[in-house]
């Protein structure tokens, strides 16, 4: 058993500079976004979020309106 274990590090050590290449490989793969294209993404981001805590909030004050109707009877 111990032996096995020994041998399964071993093999792990030793692809650690191939997984390294592949990686890099792999970033240079990357078409990275430009700066105005990382600025529409960001405002649709903003907006998104915004438009969310909007809609949250006004479900929010409408269930509280309903919960404190049926709380008084």
């Amino acid at each position: 058993m111990a032996g096995q274990e020994t041998t399964q590090n071993k093999g792990v050590i030793s692809n650690i500079p191939k997984n390294l290449r592949e990686t890099k490989g792999e970033f240079r793969k990357i078409t990275w976004p430009t700066r105005r294209e990382m600025v529409a993404y960001t405002v649709v981001v903003i907006f998104t979020v915004v438009l969310m805590a909007t809609i949250i909030w006004g479900i929010d004050v409408v269930l509280n309106f309903i919960i404190r109707l049926i709380l008084r009877k």
